[in-house]
């Protein structure tokens, strides 16, 4: 299955601006828990607002087509050492549109100002999802509402939150891009943008807040802050829930025996009696003394059991409120662990593949000057080869010269019959040249013949 989405940022941008991107089907279970986030929103005036310091959740089963997106934050309250969160739940059914898109596509200055201070604050390049809903997420706070607020930090958190749940018809959400790949956000949204294909993950929200009771509260409702504890409760059942503490009701009211009944409800006394005689009177005042010191002692043991069971109680709530911090400090830990690992993965296969890709850029450059050098060197070889070969001839030809003259002077100081021979074969054959030359050639001359005049 092929698709495209749209990545512009409002519906009066340009529509040269809009960019076709082929996504495929997600065909794996997207489970992001809370991450760091930053939500950017503006309200029904056109001023923009934005909430750091977030926690986002994107939950996806691809076989049941099941998904929940849900934004959370935490605050402290005077009460309980403990720190409750605030969630806001998102279902499918209630997204009209789901959008990637870039923080520079913003159509406002403002938007495009928020989306920077997104990426400074998480430290990190964004994703940025734009969500239009067309039903009001649900907006889910602890069950001590209405709060005192620890300090004016929980109570600005407070504030920011009722005033989105106000404004979530649209608002951009900034999540760590290392998280998640681009492709399965685009193919999530495409799939969450299309009504009827993703179901709620789970219908029970209780299921999903953590168990330890909240409210569903309406955050277009001006009067929420101030209004009683009567909101739709999801939790734990009333039966389940801590008892009221005992300050609240430190006047107990009268005993038993306090109660004086009426006299026509006395036992013992009928209506039209005669008055009893003293001693009967003494009786019964003695059995009304000791009665009222039984009740006394009674509710002495009931106070003091009371008490104990306060502290017991008061103990154990402790506890559970101490392993319930450690567990969420744990769980948080664990999540940024996870989170700077996957990061540092993420990291990893990125150097491996740019050292990858440097390689074979390496190799596609040094192909030719690789051939161009192979080139080089036989030409220069077969240079030197020749150059040599005419030095080795030159020497080697001046050598057996001179070799040669030294070797027959050498001969022939050193052989006498050996140079007689030569004169010999040598004389004789220069006089068979020469009776040769005489035999065939003719003279002509003229000779004047004298006498030899005798000594004297």
């Amino acid at each position: 299955m092929d698709a495209s989405t749209a990545s512009d940022s409002d519906s009066d941008s340009n529509s040269n601006s809009n960019e076709a991107i082929s996504v495929q089907p997600v065909n794996e279970d997207i489970h992001l828990k809370n991450v760091p986030a930053f939500v950017v929103w503006r309200d029904s005036e056109g001023k923009s607002h934005s909430l750091p310091d977030l926690g986002f959740s994107l939950l996806y089963t691809s076989c049941s087509k099941r998904a929940l997106v849900r934004l959370q934050a935490i605050t402290r309250l005077k009460k309980g050492p403990f720190k409750p969160y605030i969630y806001l739940f998102i279902r499918p059914d209630q997204i009209s549109k789901l959008e990637y898109t870039k923080s520079e596509d913003a159509s406002d200055r403002d938007e495009v100002e928020l989306h920077g201070h997104a990426r400074q604050k998480l430290n990190t390049g964004t994703h940025t999802l734009r969500f239009e809903l067309r039903d009001p997420a649900t907006f889910v706070v602890p069950s001590d509402h209405p709060f005192q607020f620890f300090r004016a930090g929980s109570q600005a958190v407070w504030t920011s939150w009722m005033a989105f749940a106000k404004d979530t018809r649209r608002f951009f959400v900034h999540f760590p891009i290392t998280t998640l790949s681009k492709a399965r956000l685009l193919s999530f949204c495409l799939a969450a943008s299309t009504c009827g294909h993703l179901t709620p993950l789970d219908d029970n929200i209780s299921s999903l807040y953590g168990g330890r009771g909240g409210r569903v509260v309406d955050g277009n409702n001006v009067n929420e802050d101030n209004a009683p504890q009567t909101g739709v409760r999801v939790g734990p059942s009333d039966e389940n829930a801590a008892p009221p503490a005992y300050e609240t009701h430190a006047t107990a009211g009268p005993g038993l025996s306090a109660t004086v009944p009426p006299l026509c409800l006395s036992p013992n006394i009928p209506t039209n009696a005669v008055e009893p005689d003293p001693d009967t009177q003494r009786s019964l005042k003695r059995r009304r003394r000791d009665s009222s010191d039984a009740d006394v002692s009674d509710a002495a043991d009931y106070g003091k059991d009371n008490k104990t069971n306060d502290r017991i109680l008061e103990a154990i709530l402790g506890l559970q409120r101490t392993v319930y911090e450690a567990n969420a400090a744990h769980e948080a830990s664990l999540y940024k662990i996870m989170a700077k690992i996957e990061q540092m993965e993420g990291r990893f296969k990125q150097l491996e593949q740019d050292q990858r890709d440097l390689v074979d850029e390496i190799r596609t450059h040094m192909a030719p000057l690789w051939d161009e050098m192979d080139a080089r060197l036989q030409s220069q070889e077969d240079r030197e080869h020749i150059h040599v070969r005419d030095v080795i001839e030159e020497v080697v030809d001046e050598n057996i010269k001179d070799k040669m003259a030294e070797a027959v002077d050498d001969f022939f100081k050193s052989d006498g019959e050996g140079q007689n021979l030569i004169h010999k074969v040598v004389g004789d054959r220069i006089q068979e040249d020469a009776k040769d030359f005489l035999q065939n050639q003719c003279f002509t001359g003229h000779f004047t013949i004298k006498p030899e005049k005798p000594p004297i």
